[in-house]
């Protein structure tokens, strides 16, 4: 399936049910907040909230499927159950839950807006439970780009005595971890050239150019050194991530966080707040 990452801004029912025939099956609309007052302020551009909202509109007037995104900074955690409470009242079919990555401009402009473990913790927390309170008949909430939130979801919903958390457990063993930079995901940028995920564009994690090379004929070469080193991480995980025993969940967390941190691809993830040295029950 083809899926549209957008702004919302330029989408009428006319651009919808172009999209739509087109083949795009989802198109997955940023919200940076539950009021224009948010929105706007972080967007740059007056006016952004409203266009977005009747974006999001057009979409579900034509029957393309939606999903609001939000990245969560200090600037609008505080507004993440009313932006979840909105997402559902515009009908959409998903809310999506980003953290910033420490990545591009998410490195060099706006480090400072990250939030800290125990504000990520409340985050969390509030996501669970307003995606119980809404219910997944009415909207699918989840938390996309953080491996260790998989940890961190298991132990809300055994403290709540959730009756899906075995096979909650199960799905997210079978998957060996959350983490798909390099395995399920690869990140090709406008000139060509191919990275094991769009978080991770420095050229010493280039894989290759597709203009001299096919994308396949690179994805599946096994020799390379940088598909190698996302790919057999077992072993080479240090410090808590490398003695935690919750790993298997979370795919040993998010690589390229713990290269910003310090400079080792394979130090612990920063951004983990459930690690743990005791096995998960």
């Amino acid at each position: 399936m083809t899926a549209l990452s957008t702004n919302g801004t330029l989408i009428d029912c006319a651009m919808a049910e172009g999209l739509a025939a087109a083949g795009v099956g989802y198109a997955g609309v940023s919200l940076d907040g539950a009021s224009a007052g948010t929105h706007d302020r972080i967007r740059g551009r007056s006016g952004a909230f409203d266009r977005a909202v009747k974006g999001i509109r057009a979409c579900n007037e034509t029957g393309l499927r939606t999903g609001v995104r939000v990245t969560v900074t200090r600037e609008n955690a505080d507004e993440l159950g009313a932006l979840l409470d909105l997402s559902a009242d515009l009908g959409v079919d998903r809310f999506c839950l980003y953290w910033l990555v420490p990545s591009g401009r998410g490195q060099d402009r706006h480090a400072d807006r990250q939030l800290g473990p125990d504000s990520v913790a409340r985050v969390l927390d509030r996501l669970y439970e307003r995606a119980e309170a809404l219910g997944p008949e009415r909207i699918e909430v989840l938390s996309v780009d953080a491996p260790s939130d998989a940890v961190a979801l298991l132990d809300r919903m055994a403290a709540a005595g959730s009756p899906a958390l075995d096979a909650a457990r199960q799905l997210l063993t079978l998957q060996g971890g959350a983490c798909s930079a390099g395995r399920r995901v690869a990140n090709i940028d406008p000139a060509g050239h191919v990275y094991p995920c769009q978080f991770a564009q420095d050229e010493i994690f280039r894989i290759g150019d597709i203009r001299d090379q096919a994308f396949g004929v690179l994805w599946e070469n096994a020799d390379n050194p940088v598909l190698a080193a996302f790919r057999e991480k077992e072993g080479r995980l240090a410090g808590a991530c490398g003695t935690c025993v919750d790993r298997e969940l979370c795919g040993g967390g998010c690589r390229i966080r713990a290269f910003r941190e310090k400079g080792d691809l394979y130090g612990a993830d920063p951004f983990c707040t459930a690690g743990r040295g005791e096995p998960w029950v």
